[in-house]
């Protein structure tokens, strides 16, 4: 009985070791993401591009409301004209539209290496510029590895998706 005991406090704290791997190891793959968005942003509000407030709705910086109202439409330009409500062609302009295709456009072309470095840097720039929040560039980062099919089926990737879903809830 006394070697059952003992076999069983082995396998419990092995058990306990390999959760708590398993946390930092979640922790070391999440931290260099978590930390370049901060940064960023941070760099940003240092250099007085933008406030750290949430933005007007009349604003022209892109937001997750706008993002969700793109995606409703699955970027489609004429879906939108033709079936969009007043208030949704009042929050979501022409040009802003454009904006979040070209950036879309943009991102795949990074996620898949064909931008070098100074183009990448250039647009992670303009994106910190044109984006309410962070939360903001996320959702382009996500709606873009989405759209063109290069969404990963990972740990990270699924709590990414968790932490910041494509459709917000109502």
């Amino acid at each position: 009985m006394e070697l059952l005991r003992r076999i069983v406090k082995v396998l419990l704290a092995v058990l306990a070791l390999g959760a708590l791997a398993v946390v930092v190891a979640l922790a070391v793959l999440a931290l260099p993401y978590l930390l370049a968005l901060l940064l960023g942003g941070v760099a940003i509000r240092a250099a007085g591009r933008k406030s750290a407030r949430p933005c007007p709705p009349d604003s022209s910086l892109l937001t997750v409301e706008r993002l969700a109202v793109y995606n409703r439409y699955s970027g489609s330009m004429d879906l939108f004209c033709r079936q969009g409500g007043a208030d949704e062609k009042a929050l979501l302009n022409d040009e802003q539209w454009a904006l979040i295709k070209r950036y879309l456009e943009d991102l795949r072309r990074m996620q898949q290496g064909l931008l070098s470095a100074a183009c990448a840097e250039r647009l992670e720039a303009d994106l910190f510029r044109d984006c309410a929040t962070v939360t903001t560039v996320i959702q382009l980062r996500r709606m873009s590895r989405v759209n063109y099919g290069l969404e990963g089926s990972g740990l990270l990737d699924r709590i990414l998706l968790w932490l910041f879903p494509l459709k917000p809830s109502e």
